[in-house]
């Protein structure tokens, strides 16, 4: 997400745990000094209202949010939503991106939490777009499968280990379901939030847009 924005000019204020690592940051090259890091506990209601007092003092706008925190739980979609929006209205315009995932469609043992609350991600996403439609700002959701990240690796790590069997077979293995046999790459990801950033995307608002390579569709 922040490098398909900052590919095409944007200023990307990177929000997280942990800051990002030097490595990265070069990799980033010129594009880099067009990323503001925060180190921030966004399920914190004190922490997400220190950072947008500076971002206000610095910026003064915040043109899309992408809602893209890896946890479970509803808190921080909310909280960084609800400081975001007044700053939206403000300028009559807005593109608020949450990511959902499949799970918010299917049945997965042991995902109670993580579905539910991805599940929760869309509606919000439905109610949120109602009510700030005639703010001109729209709000989607990207609700993609198994992505082919660092957490990906982990899990086919995981299934060879409990398995007895390779990487290779392991990854098999997990995408045997998806019709497209393959993991999306996180530049897919970014791409259909750029789409959905831009003005060509400004009818769509309140969907739920699946990127799993076939293996929900709805």
């Amino acid at each position: 997400l922040a490098t398909t924005f900052l590919c095409q000019g944007g200023t990307v204020i990177g929000v997280d745990l942990h800051q990002p690592s030097a490595q990265a940051i070069a990799s980033l090259g010129d594009q880099g000094q067009r990323l503001d890091c925060y180190q921030t506990d966004i399920s914190d209601p004190e922490a997400v209202k220190h950072l947008f007092e500076t971002l206000t003092t610095k910026y003064g706008r915040v043109d899309v949010l992408a809602n893209n925190a890896g946890v479970i739980y509803l808190n921080g979609v909310m909280l960084m939503t609800k400081a975001t929006v007044p700053l939206m209205k403000k300028e009559k315009w807005g593109r608020i991106i949450n990511t959902s995932s499949i799970q918010a469609f299917i049945g997965t043992k042991v995902y109670g939490a993580y579905s539910a609350s991805k599940a929760g991600v869309l509606g919000l996403t439905k109610v949120w777009a109602a009510e700030l439609a005639e703010f001109d700002i729209t709000v989607n959701a990207i609700c993609p499968g198994f992505v082919h990240t660092a957490m990906a690796d982990q899990l086919i790590n995981r299934i060879a280990q409990e398995n007895e069997i390779t990487i290779e077979e392991a990854f098999d293995q997990l995408v045997a379901p998806v019709p497209q046999k393959r993991l999306i790459e996180p530049e897919e990801v970014g791409a259909l939030a750029l789409f959905l950033a831009s003005g060509l995307a400004k009818g769509i608002t309140g969907e739920a847009i699946i990127l799993s390579g076939g293996l929900v569709m709805h």
